[in-house]
């Protein structure tokens, strides 16, 4: 399944988490083309979201504090999705608890009765 284009920036902004990657690096990271990622980085630069080293062997991309206040502000929505789906398969399944809990008291009630 192809990747939306919110997805790969994403995967990006996680790959540079806590430290410097070059172009190869971030490419193998993310399973991704480097001609391609080479517009995404553009974007994410020009958006202020990393920030590109020049030295004289390579070029290395970090992480702006804009940009790690992001991928930690997707980091916890990521987190409280699944705490919240988390929360409906319990909430299911105390209904179904209070259900069979139901029952089982009506099919004993009614025992009790056929006896007397």
């Amino acid at each position: 399944m192809r990747r939306s284009k919110l997805m790969l920036y994403e995967d990006i902004l996680c790959s540079l988490y806590n430290n410097s990657k070059s172009i190869d690096v971030i490419a193998y990271c993310v399973n991704m083309d480097c001609v391609a990622l080479i517009a995404r980085l553009e974007f994410l630069l020009k958006n202020k979201l990393i920030e590109e080293k020049i030295s004289k062997k390579n070029t290395l991309y970090s992480l702006t504090k804009r940009g790690l206040a992001i991928y930690k502000t997707i980091k916890i929505t990521k987190q409280l999705k699944k705490l919240q789906t988390n929360i409906q398969e319990i909430n299911k399944a105390q209904d179904s608890i209070r259900f069979f809990t139901t029952h089982e008291l009506k099919k004993h009630d009614q025992k009790i009765k056929d006896r007397k």
